[in-house]
């Protein structure tokens, strides 16, 4: 009796099914008039909106970290450094993790876009730059302290409130849009790339932000070695001016004596002529000494190496229209067939409720 029940329940609620799926192909087959135009009103929507977008433009840069120099390459120099009280060059190196985290920064961003440019033979800051092809101007009309704003100040550690509040504001349009990626796991070469609406200043800021971060990484590397190379070169300078005094003075001190020699005489023309030769000594040394300071910091430079560089015009990517015709048609299925079918419910519902009463 129970199996019998069963199968007898099995079969209403099969056949209910196959009811309400019959009644919902009815419902969508007299609306299929409904259901065809809105299809193809959402195709025409999308057809209009593949010409309304504006085609996007990427720009890659590959470049490499040269961090090749021996930590005991500078040993001779972090000696002399010692010897004149400063430091030696610093040991620290950056590794690929540390350029990606630094190229996300905003101290590299706001350094790339107070970089000066050149477009249509005018030269301006490409923050400037920005400001015209996102069209802020229109933005900040009624804004009296941003109407005719313009940045001028290109040092990042000197920014006003104004100038690094609106920098902060450009950080979030632009950075989601960079992408950073390693190029296989057994190199050292990093990709960049960033996309954009505008060709001139996707290609422009791209090559900025590994400008800025190479200049940053550069700067930083060879900080300590500078600073060895500045007090050798104070110090050059200070006896290269001690020796010209020592020399006039021995000059001035032969012509003072007319032709007279006496014994009291050689001995201080003795003391003169030993003095510039000690000072000759000492300079001959330092600038010796100098010549290897210059030449240790620019082996390490440069420090990231350019492999590829974006060239114009750029690749562009359009939207489809085909394809968005196809996607807005899709949509227009959907919502029309869900459009019929909730009409449909609600119609009946409000009968069944007017027949019951």
């Amino acid at each position: 009796m129970n199996q019998e029940n069963k199968n007898s329940s099995e079969e209403i609620t099969l056949v209910f099914i196959i009811r309400k799926l019959t009644d919902t192909g009815k419902s969508i087959s007299l609306k299929r008039k409904f259901i065809f135009l809105n299809i193809l009103v959402f195709a025409l929507l999308g057809l209009g909106i593949a010409f309304l977008i504006n085609p996007t433009y990427k720009a890659s840069i590959s470049f490499m970290i040269d961090d090749s120099a021996s930590k005991n390459q500078l040993s001779g120099l972090m000696s002399l450094a010692s010897q004149f009280g400063g430091a030696g060059n610093s040991a620290s190196s950056f590794s690929e993790e540390n350029i990606v985290e630094i190229l996300k920064t905003r101290n590299i961003f706001n350094r790339a876009l107070l970089s000066s440019i050149n477009i249509d033979e005018k030269n301006d800051l490409l923050a400037n730059h920005y400001i015209l092809i996102a069209n802020k101007r229109s933005a900040w009309n009624e804004n009296s302290k941003l109407r005719d704003f313009t940045f001028k100040n290109t040092n990042t550690d000197k920014l006003s409130f104004l100038e690094d509040s609106i920098l902060g504001t450009f950080y979030s349009d632009i950075m989601p849009k960079l992408e950073i990626e390693k190029q296989g796991n057994m190199t050292s070469i990093l990709k960049v790339s960033f996309s954009s609406d505008n060709e001139i200043f996707t290609e422009k800021f791209t090559n900025m932000i590994v400008n800025s971060v190479s200049n940053y990484y550069v700067a930083l590397k060879t900080e300590k070695s500078r600073k060895t190379l500045g007090i050798i070169q104070n110090r050059a300078d200070s006896v290269q001016a001690a020796l010209i005094s020592a020399e006039y003075g021995l000059a001035r001190w032969k012509d003072s004596r007319n032709m007279v020699v006496k014994m009291l005489g050689n001995v201080e023309e003795g003391k003169l002529i030993r003095n510039v030769q000690i000072l000759n000594v000492m300079f001959a040394e330092i600038v010796k000494q100098l010549e290897i300071a210059k030449i240790s910091v620019l082996d390490q430079t440069p420090l990231i190496q350019v492999v590829d560089r974006p060239i114009l015009p750029l690749a562009q990517t359009n939207l489809s229209k085909l394809k968005a015709m196809i996607i807005a048609s899709i949509l227009g299925a959907l919502f029309s067939i869900f459009y019929v079918l909730i009409k449909g419910k609600i119609s009946e519902v409000l009968e069944n409720i007017r027949h019951s009463s």
